[in-house]
């Protein structure tokens, strides 16, 4: 048996999906390197660009444990997660405003953080 801390064992573990997010929160931004609110919502193949990048993070997200997001409760994980529900509906209905809000406000502030946890 291994005598490291099992909060240890699941931050390893959760390794890939950590650096999943942080990638797909990096195309996000160079995907809106620029780019103001109305060239968001005006520009179809951009919205398609970030939301795909947004589900695949949100993926990522919910592959996380348990354990890792009680270790940085400063990452809105249940948000993050509830992304997808954002965007798994008819185009006609996202809120693409509610999409911008999020790729401006909450994911670049928890870029350092989840940084942090892939370095360890």
């Amino acid at each position: 048996m291994s005598g490291r801390d099992p909060a240890d064992r699941s931050l390893a573990r959760d390794d890939e999906p950590l650096r999943e997010i942080l990638e797909a929160e990096a195309r996000i931004q160079r995907h809106l390197r620029g780019v103001d609110e109305r060239s968001f919502l005006s520009d179809e193949l951009l919205r398609a660009g970030v939301a795909g990048n947004l589900l695949f993070l949100s993926a990522a997200c919910a592959r996380v444990s348990s354990a890792t997001r009680a270790r940085s409760p400063d990452v809105p994980w249940r948000d993050l997660v509830a992304a997808r529900g954002l965007l798994v509906r008819d185009d006609a209905s996202i809120d693409w405003s509610a999409v911008w809000r999020m790729t401006r406000g909450s994911l670049p502030k928890v870029r350092a953080r989840l940084a942090a946890l892939v370095a360890g």
